[in-house]
């Protein structure tokens, strides 16, 4: 998805790393637990003309009741990253049923 200067929509970026996130999400959290996004907080540092990897990082220690803080990024294929910041999830227990 390419904007009007020939490079890659943040917005579609955006989604990418929103992927990421949710795919780490879903492997990471324990299973009494459920997630909700709140949030995200992205600054476009350089330019996405070339293929990108989208990644999201958390520490699984930290997967506990309360806000949580998911880093991301999107490189270029030169390691560069055009996309960075951090999205915001709610964790809360799963209800009893």
């Amino acid at each position: 998805m390419q904007n009007h200067i020939g490079t890659v929509h943040v917005i579609a970026v955006a989604n990418a790393l929103e992927m990421a996130m949710v795919f780490l999400a879903e492997a990471t959290i324990p299973k009494h637990l459920r997630w909700i996004p709140k949030g995200m907080e992205l600054s476009y540092p350089a330019k996405a003309n070339t293929d990108l990897i989208c990644e999201a990082v958390s520490d699984p220690s930290t997967w506990a009741p309360g806000d949580l803080a998911i880093n991301v990024v999107a490189r270029r294929s030169d390691c560069t990253a055009v996309v960075e910041g951090v999205i915001n999830l709610w964790i809360s227990e799963k209800p009893v049923r």
